[in-house]
């Protein structure tokens, strides 16, 4: 089950999973299901090395919006 905290996390995680190899990959096909997701906890996923997020300002600031609504 999601808490509260986690949803900070999930959006962090968000943010470098968007542009990862895999769920880039052939148009998004590999990107799974929410419910795969969150029950599964996939935004616990650690980063490859070397990797951060490239997202832009735009949607960087979506993504602290939310947080502060979440919070």
């Amino acid at each position: 089950m999601v808490q509260n905290g986690d949803v900070v996390r999930i959006f962090e995680a968000l943010a470098w999973q968007l542009e990862s190899e895999q769920w880039t990959k052939d148009e998004g096909k590999f990107v799974p299901n929410a419910e795969k997701y969150l029950f599964d906890r996939l935004w616990t996923d650690e980063p490859p090395a070397g990797t951060g997020p490239k997202v832009s300002r735009e949607d960087k600031a979506k993504f602290f919006t939310a947080r502060k609504v979440v919070e």
